[in-house]
């Protein structure tokens, strides 16, 4: 598994490269990977531990 502060700059750099660029600042494509990660959370399925890193990932996506 990656580390979260790989997961958080995958996450952005999805946005960033996949949304056309004048479209789309980091500090949005930042905002559309917390979004993803607060989906991911949501999920009941996940386990505390999983939860656990997806909190580490959003505070990794916050100091990017």
């Amino acid at each position: 598994m990656k580390t979260a502060k790989e997961k958080a700059n995958e996450l952005v750099t999805i946005y960033v490269r996949f949304l056309p660029a004048n479209l789309i600042t980091i500090l949005e494509a930042k905002g559309c990977a917390l979004i993803a990660v607060k989906f991911a959370k949501d999920n009941p399925l996940n386990s505390k531990g999983y939860n656990e890193y997806l909190d580490e990932v959003t505070e990794e996506i916050i100091k990017l």
